[in-house]
């Protein structure tokens, strides 16, 4: 693994561990919304929105995972096919 690949997956797993509040090593639905809502910045979602975001998410993840939450290696996962 390259260097800057690896500083980028430290990255992701610092901003993970920050909203994993209560250190599970997953997102709950609330830790998710406020995820969400701290990378968007300038977006105001709705209730609904959020629910929706976080339905898609957990569904997207329950493919890689039994669990359906998203958990750290999955952040990491997504980010390595996203980034490349």
């Amino acid at each position: 693994m390259a260097s800057n690949e690896q500083a980028d997956l430290r990255k992701v797993s610092s901003i993970f561990e920050s909203f994993d509040i209560d250190k599970d090593s997953k997102l709950s639905a609330q830790e998710l919304k406020a995820l969400i809502q701290q990378c968007n910045p300038t977006v105001t979602f709705t209730d609904v929105q959020l629910q929706a975001i976080v339905a898609e998410v957990n569904l997207v993840t329950s493919r890689y995972n039994a669990i359906g939450l998203l958990c750290q290696h999955d952040l990491h996962r997504r980010y390595v096919e996203i980034v490349g």
